[in-house]
Parts: C-alpha cells; structure tokens; sequence
C-alpha cells in the first residue's frame, strides 16, 4: 500500500489459495480483516502489486 515505487516484492505461498480465509493485519497489529484469498488477490491487483505465488 505505501510502496508507491514499487521496490517491495510480495511473496505468497500459493497453499493458501486452499485457507477459507485469511486474517490479515491493516497496517496495525492491533486488529486483524479476515478475506479469502481470491479477495486479498483482488485487493493487491487494485493496488498494482506484483504478487509472486510460489509453492513453500
């Protein structure tokens, strides 16, 4: 989200595509958004982040 210069690679285990959902913490670590997967993906693409799904 902050990384405006696009310097910041994002690495996701492709195993979580299987996760009903995935909690995630919106830039605090105070509280916790649950998505699915497909949502997350979604997010990050609205935000033109390359995402690298690789097999851990």
């Amino acid at each position: 989200m902050n990384d405006t210069d696009h310097a910041v690679e994002f690495f996701i285990d492709k195993d979580l595509s299987r996760c009903k959902s995935l909690g995630i913490h919106p830039l605090e670590n105070t509280a916790t958004v649950f998505l699915s997967f497909k949502d997350l993906d979604k997010f990050l693409w609205e935000l033109d982040v390359d995402v690298v799904k690789v097999k851990l």
